[in-house]
């Protein structure tokens, strides 16, 4: 059955007109959960607070002396450093991973791919909080798994705290 244009243009209207409502819900729910902290944040930046006068709701206006105390604050800058470093690391390194996985996953003549295939879903089945309380319990200075296996080959002598200290905590 062919429609007149006329026909198709309403019908397509209303599916477009459907569909706004259907989303508007989820529209609407995604501005109040981030346009009210990310506001929340930008009134905070520009007053003065502390915990007392987060308490009675009275902060003064303190304009841009945040952002100016910010920038003098060597630790700002050392933070800023250090996560610069950790994400350029990172996504070099996963990039590089990921290439390599893949193309060892797409050889067929390559007997472990069919087993790398199963593997590769174990971390999206592993939850990011999971994953990260693992490797807390591997670089744990006093029973982790990373020291005692070290000191079990000989490779140390005495236990390291690898996320206590600044040269091991970025590689760890």
């Amino acid at each position: 059955m062919n429609l007149s244009p006329t026909h198709r243009r309403r019908s397509e209207l209303r599916v477009g007109v459907f569909a706004f409502w259907m989303n508007l819900p989820a529209v609407v729910c995604l501005v109040v959960v981030l346009a009210y902290p990310i506001g929340y944040a930008a009134y905070l930046s520009v007053h003065e607070v502390s915990l007392r006068q987060l308490r009675s709701g009275e902060m003064p206006w303190a304009g841009l002396a945040n952002f100016a105390r910010l920038l003098d604050d060597e630790v700002f800058w050392l933070s800023l450093r250090h996560t610069f470093v950790f994400v350029v690391v990172s996504v070099v390194l996963e990039v590089v991973l990921a290439l390599g996985i893949a193309l060892v996953i797409d050889d067929e003549r390559v007997w472990i791919s069919r087993v790398t295939r199963a593997l590769i879903l174990l971390p999206w089945a592993v939850p990011p909080i999971v994953n990260g309380l693992l490797w807390a319990f591997i670089f744990n200075a006093q029973y982790g798994y990373l020291n005692r296996t070290l000191s079990a080959i000989g490779v140390i002598d005495e236990y390291a705290n690898w996320l206590g200290t600044p040269g091991f905590a970025m590689a760890a």
